[in-house]
């Protein structure tokens, strides 16, 4: 379907070029012209290729194949450990990806270990409500 919807867009840029007098008929473009379509080709290849990831329904996709899946963020990361960057959370989920045991399972304290194995221990808090 996404690559249906792509030929079709690559098309009408081509018959677009052919209107403008453009194209493989023998009439030519000036370069700034030729890259200014191929730069709105492109654009359009792009917007449909990103649109046709939206929408999509994980749960559906999965309770069809009678899957299932937990999804864990860095937000979630930076819940027990709001000292890591953006990019140092998604490497404690792409780590507990990676060594997955379902034996042990997913959660706050496996998160929290993996944290701990790639970045040290969390800095204690200076916060004096805390103590």
């Amino acid at each position: 379907m996404k690559n249906q919807r792509i030929a079709r867009a690559t098309r009408l840029i081509d018959l677009f070029r052919r209107e403008l007098g453009g194209g493989p008929e023998g009439c030519s473009f000036e370069p700034h012209q030729e890259e200014y379509l191929d730069c709105r080709l492109y654009e359009i290849r792009e917007a449909l290729t990103a649109g046709a990831t939206f929408g999509i329904d994980i749960d559906r996709l999965l309770a069809d194949r009678r899957q299932i899946g937990l999804i864990w963020e860095i937000d979630d990361v930076r819940h027990i450990r709001p000292d890591l960057s953006e990019d140092q959370a998604w490497q404690v989920l792409q780590a507990a990806r990676e060594g997955h045991d379902a034996r042990i399972g997913l959660g706050w304290e496996t998160l929290e270990s993996i944290a701990s194995d790639l970045f040290g221990d969390a800095p204690e808090s200076t916060d004096a409500s805390e103590a």
